[in-house]
């Protein structure tokens, strides 16, 4: 990633403005990606769903 995106995400750490930060995934669009901050507050109060099977395309591999 650009230095630009990781100088964002160390703010969204340094700040602890949330515990959870969504994000568009680049590879399937229609689904985000969770960033976790371990230093929030409310990180032990994060509970992880159901897991789903999901089917890899060949063609990222």
């Amino acid at each position: 990633p650009p230095p630009s995106t990781k100088d964002i995400g160390d703010l969204w750490v340094r700040q602890a403005r949330s515990a959870v930060l969504e994000l568009p995934s680049v590879i399937i669009p229609t689904e985000p990606n969770y960033l976790l901050n371990p230093s929030h507050p409310d990180f032990k109060k994060i509970v992880i769903g159901k897991a789903e099977p999901f089917a890899f395309d060949p063609r990222l591999l």
